[in-house]
């Protein structure tokens, strides 16, 4: 009865550790299985084992063949990223013109200088800088992954005005047009979100060779206590209102936030990053009210979208005499083609008696 209760018990290992997917946990309930009676062999000496420990050994090889595939791509993408890094760095001995990274959806310009890899720079326009600056930088890899994070890759379209997400979008114009004739229906493509989209591609590629040179730098507050999960409000987007700002309007994203302190009776915060790469840390209520802020300007989007002018209807594929005019529509169209029709139609029946 006990070898028979251990069986049960290394059973139930088995099983756990399959759940989990935990390939020390898997060893060692293999290990105890193995010792507690699911495995022996027949009179005949054929090797057996128990279900559960068969496919506990499946998954053991398949953990371990990924452990060691996981490996070498870490390894590949390193040598890959350290190739591309010394190219850059030969290309930077050459005089060619740098081209930008992309641009985001409020119009600021990143550029990778390979002769000045220890900096992500950003071209502001002047109108959009309430500083009056118009170039800045950032220097490190946490602060590089915070603009990363920031920035909207769905590249989304939508019916028209400002696209859902973070910065500002700017209204697409576009219309879809029928067969032959006029359009029917019309799509607006966020230019600005799809430009902003790229960026982020572009950004997610180049950030192993961004952030080859850069100091490393942790994320703000992350040995404090700050989750970048537990929370509904991670990962939402607001907008922040500066009513005396020269730009009062700011929108973010919420990326991680900070349980409230029972102790010292200190409320939760929020950290949220901007588009522009600035962060601050909200209350509780502040969080609130920019969410709210966000959602109410979603809403202003649905219920007031820009209205896309049709173009003008021309049928250019006729030749003038022969497009159709509003005069030829309805009976008084009707009775003239047939006027037209009656007076054509006399000379080619006597062409016809004459032969």
């Amino acid at each position: 009865r006990k070898r028979h209760r251990a069986k049960e018990a290394a059973e139930a290992a088995l099983l756990q550790a399959l759940r989990a997917r935990d390939a020390e946990a898997l060893a060692a309930a293999v290990s105890e299985a193995e010792a507690s009676g699911h495995a022996g062999e027949t009179a005949d000496g054929r090797p057996w084992a128990s279900e559960a420990l068969k496919a506990a050994r499946k998954v053991e090889v398949e953990l371990s063949v990924a452990e060691v595939t996981r490996g070498i791509a870490a390894k590949y993408t390193k040598r890959q990223a350290s190739a591309l890094h010394r190219h850059y760095g030969r290309m930077a001995q050459a005089p060619v013109r740098e081209e930008p990274l992309g641009r985001d959806r409020s119009g600021r310009t990143y550029y990778f200088f390979v002769s000045d890899p220890h900096r992500l720079w950003v071209h502001v326009p002047r109108e959009e800088s309430p500083q009056g600056w118009t170039w800045a930088f950032y220097d490190t890899a946490a602060h590089v992954e915070a603009v990363l994070d920031s920035l909207d890759g769905r590249g989304a379209v939508c019916g028209g005005g400002e696209g859902s997400g973070g910065g500002d979008g700017g209204g697409g114009e576009g219309a879809g047009s029928g067969e032959g004739g006029e359009g029917e229906g019309a799509v607006a493509t966020d230019k600005g979100a799809l430009a902003e989209a790229e960026l982020k591609q572009r950004l997610r590629e180049l950030l192993p060779i961004i952030s080859a040179d850069m100091a490393d730098d942790e994320v703000v507050n992350q040995d404090e206590g700050w989750l970048d999960e537990g929370h509904e409000w991670v990962g939402r987007q607001v907008l922040r209102v500066f009513p005396e700002a020269a730009n009062p309007q700011s929108l973010g994203k919420i990326t991680r936030w900070l349980p409230p302190n029972e102790e010292t009776s200190e409320g939760a915060l929020f950290h949220v990053v901007h588009d522009d790469g600035d962060a601050e840390d909200l209350e509780l209520g502040e969080a609130e009210a920019a969410l709210e802020a966000f959602a109410q300007k979603e809403r202003d989007e649905l219920l007031h979208p820009p209205v896309l002018a049709q173009p003008h209807y021309e049928n250019r594929l006729e030749r003038k005499a022969l497009r159709i005019k509003p005069s030829a529509l309805g009976l008084a169209g009707a009775r003239d083609e047939l006027l037209d029709f009656e007076e054509w139609l006399p000379p080619p029946l006597r062409r016809g008696r004459a032969r």
